[in-house]
């Protein structure tokens, strides 16, 4: 879709201003597996699971950029995960709403949006590795501002594709994901309550 490549181009250009203007902070992780098999002989192995690189910054209360690296990936393509601008506080009266633009983890599960960083084992589980999406292109309105609520309205690029898909192995391939399709768009809504 012409319009999506004209958002992507568009979202390049100002995060690219943006990075050059704003305090522009730095962090990362890097994740290592341990894996030993015990056949005839022992074998053992230190895999990295995931090691990412990440800038953010700010150029105003309301306007956030970020953009994340897969340094484990090194084709461009696969490399850059993650590029979104956020607006927050769009309307005065409705304090929670905010607007995302860019590729990034959206609103369909809890434990895909929760970050590796956060997570308290490497892998997610393999239910939510087979039947929920990563990260897409695309714009999404979500809303907070009910105690406890959380509402999420997204669109999607739409062609996903994935690399050793169903398994805890599972990453999307990034040289795929920046297919268009002019077939194929995802409407996601996503709506939680917090017991807490």
């Amino acid at each position: 879709m012409k319009l999506l490549k004209t958002i992507f181009n568009f979202l390049t250009l100002f995060l690219v201003t943006a990075i050059s203007i704003s305090q522009t902070k730095v962090n990362g992780y890097l994740q290592y597996s341990y894996l030993a098999e015990f056949k005839d002989a022992v074998n053992e192995t230190f895999t990295p699971g995931t090691i990412n690189l990440k800038f953010s910054g700010s150029l105003s209360r309301q306007i956030r950029w970020e953009i994340q690296f897969g340094v484990k990936e090194m084709n461009f393509n696969k490399f850059l995960k993650d590029y979104f601008v956020e607006i927050s506080e769009i309307a005065p009266r409705l304090k929670g709403l905010e607007v995302r633009v860019g590729q990034f983890k959206y609103y369909w599960s809890i434990e895909r949006k929760e970050s590796s960083s956060e997570r308290k084992t490497i892998y997610r589980s393999q239910v939510v590795s087979a039947l929920v999406a990563d990260r897409d292109r695309g714009v999404e309105v979500s809303y907070s501002g009910l105690k406890n609520f959380r509402f999420a309205l997204g669109l999607w690029n739409g062609e996903v594709v994935y690399k050793n898909a169903g398994t805890i192995f599972e990453t999307i391939d990034y040289t795929r994901n920046m297919d268009d399709s002019d077939t194929k768009k995802d409407l996601t809504l996503f709506a939680s309550y917090n017991l807490k």
